[in-house]
């Protein structure tokens, strides 16, 4: 869910990112995408604004301990680090020339 600052009231609304639980989230440097992790090492990047699922190509982390456990965004170098509990880091390039 994401929420009005000012009022508190909700703007929009994500339903059924995972069929697990998340454990971890960030934005980009523009806060125009989010980015989520799950307990089952899946990694999905939404619009902020539409609450369209826009990376559908990233590589998961391990289903069996590949919890999330870290998300970061690298802003000048469009890249998605992702850490999880399998012991692997993950980069991933987020370039819509991919």
């Amino acid at each position: 869910m994401v929420w009005n600052a000012k009022n508190g009231k909700p703007v929009r609304v994500f339903k059924n990112c995972f069929e697990s639980d998340i454990t971890c989230m960030a934005l980009d440097k523009d806060h125009r995408k989010l980015i989520l992790g799950s307990s089952r090492g899946e990694i999905k990047v939404f619009d902020v604004l539409s609450g369209v699922w826009i990376r559908p190509y990233l590589e998961s982390h391990a289903e069996e301990n590949g919890e999330i456990s870290f998300i970061a965004y690298g802003n000048e170098d469009q890249n998605i680090i992702t850490a999880a509990w399998d012991r692997t880091l993950k980069i991933h390039r987020d370039d819509r020339n991919e």
